[in-house]
């Protein structure tokens, strides 16, 4: 088939049309710049504090006596070479030395009490407190007997002192009506006599006849009761007849002479009965406390015999542990009385003498610290709360470039503030861990602290990170494409990393600006 010379010159400029076209493409997508892009891949992210500070001599330590005394030894002058612990001076520890030598004795007493509970009683020891038991009773008996006597002798004492003293003062005192026969005496006084003579003829005549059963412990304390009693109703009376003839008054019937033999008489009485009441009271207290006695006795020898229980070994145990905190406690206290050296240094102020008294936190020694060295930094607020105590560092000094570093630690932050050209700094000291002839006094310290290390993570430079609405994204170059991810992230280094936790794969490329 012939094709026309027409047609064949439409299809040849309908292929060059196309060949332009796609070569205008093809140049103007090679002359277009390409992204910069970054291949995302595992690896360590680094946050570190930086600051600079100037290496200084050591401060000295000041020293000084925690306890107040006399200054009993000097061990160390001006200039001398001091270890840490060495001990520099002491002042008079006499009182507190023979507190620790109690306290010790009375560790050993409850250590041997332990021992003794968890070995068992021997038998020459159950022998020993049968003894007590045997004794403790003895002395309930002599106790009893004792009080008994007393008992009996507070009769004896109120018998005399009513029939033998007061009854002289009445017509028929024994009878139902006894009649005082003092006068002059107020109406109401003299009722209240003849009527208490009445009460206590009647209280002797009972009392009398009681004592004569009187035996036996079961009863000593019903017995000694009732005598306390009737002593207290006689010296009542007896208090109300001082007052009857002490108001009286010569006149006819008595002369002065008559009066004083009286009053004579009452104070006797009253002399007797108040002996009565005290040997009672002391006889009575007596019998308690021996049977007390008796009673611990008795109780130690069942406990003995039973042997030591697992609460009686867990209660020594707690007395004996409670001892020993007890030495510690005053060993502890003791070495306030030594004042030593906390670290190796010389000695550069010494400000005590042997046999002065020294003062509760006066300055008795400063020691030059023999590290010789330390860096002093100023750092910003807003980086102080990343500085802890103990913190290592490393250390390069301009002197000897960066390849050279020197291990340090963080030892001292001040709490309050230094301001520097009106910026609040806290001054903070660090001490070289080993001493280095190197270091010179003034040298311009660059010490870098390592905050936090992240190994084997997943990271991209922060600066192809962008922000929205809250979120984190970045832009993926695929496929000749750039797509935008949302990305969650971490930690971020102080060279400008960024850990990314999720939303990326390693190898994926994104899109630095």
């Amino acid at each position: 088939m012939k094709v026309s010379k027409k047609k064949t010159i439409w299809i040849l400029a309908v292929v060059l049309a196309a060949a332009a076209i796609g070569g205008f493409i093809f140049l103007k997508n090679k002359n277009q710049p390409q992204p910069n892009l970054y291949r995302v891949s595992f690896g360590n992210l680094i946050q570190e504090l930086s600051f600079t500070g100037k290496v200084k001599p050591a401060e000295e330590v000041e020293l000084a006596f925690e306890k107040s005394g006399r200054i009993e030894n000097v061990f160390v002058d001006v200039g001398e070479k001091v270890t840490a612990g060495d001990v520099l001076a002491k002042i008079d520890s006499s009182g507190i030395e023979a507190e620790l030598e109690k306290a010790e004795a009375n560790l050993y007493s409850e250590e041997i009490k332990l021992e003794e509970l968890r070995r068992g009683v021997r038998e020459e020891e159950l022998k020993i407190y049968q003894a007590k038991v045997d004794s403790a009773k003895v002395s309930v008996e002599e106790s009893e007997k004792s009080l008994f006597d007393k008992i009996s002798d507070a009769y004896t004492k109120s018998d005399d002192s009513i029939r033998n003293r007061i009854d002289k003062f009445f017509t028929d005192p024994r009878s139902q009506t006894p009649v005082l026969n003092l006068s002059p005496v107020e109406s109401q006084l003299k009722t209240d006599l003849e009527f208490g003579r009445l009460t206590i003829e009647n209280m002797l005549k009972a009392w009398v006849v009681s004592l004569s059963g009187m035996t036996g412990s079961s009863n000593s304390e019903e017995y000694s009761l009732k005598a306390k009693n009737n002593l207290n109703l006689v010296k009542n009376f007896l208090d109300k007849a001082a007052l009857a003839v002490n108001s009286m008054t010569a006149n006819a019937s008595f002369s002065q002479t008559t009066i004083d033999g009286y009053k004579t008489e009452v104070s006797a009485a009253r002399v007797n009965i108040n002996t009565a009441i005290t040997n009672l009271s002391a006889a009575d207290e007596k019998l308690k406390t021996s049977q007390s006695s008796l009673f611990l006795a008795e109780r130690e020898l069942e406990l003995s015999q039973a042997g030591s229980s697992a609460e009686a070994i867990k209660s020594q145990e707690a007395k004996a542990a409670q001892a020993k905190a007890g030495v510690s406690s005053i060993e502890a206290d003791l070495n306030k009385y030594f004042l030593s050296s906390p670290i190796n240094g010389v000695v550069s102020k010494k400000n005590i003498s042997l046999g002065e008294i020294a003062q509760l936190s006066q300055s008795a020694f400063s020691v030059i610290s023999s590290s010789g060295f330390e860096i002093e930094a100023n750092i910003a607020e807003i980086d102080i709360a990343k500085i802890n105590l103990g913190q290592s560092a490393k250390v390069t000094l301009d002197a000897y470039g960066s390849l050279v570093e020197f291990p340090v630690k963080v030892a001292k932050v001040d709490p309050a503030e230094t301001m520097v050209e009106g910026v609040p700094t806290y001054r903070t000291k660090l001490v070289f861990e080993k001493p280095d002839e190197r270091i010179k006094s003034g040298m311009t310290a660059n010490i870098e602290i390592v905050l936090e290390l992240r190994n084997n993570v997943l990271v991209i430079p922060q600066k192809a990170i962008s922000t929205k609405n809250g979120g984190k994204f970045v832009q993926v170059f695929y496929s000749g494409k750039i797509i935008e991810k949302e990305i969650k992230t971490g930690a971020k280094s102080t060279d400008g990393k960024t850990e990314v936790l999720s939303g990326l794969m390693p190898g994926e490329e994104i899109v630095l600006p």
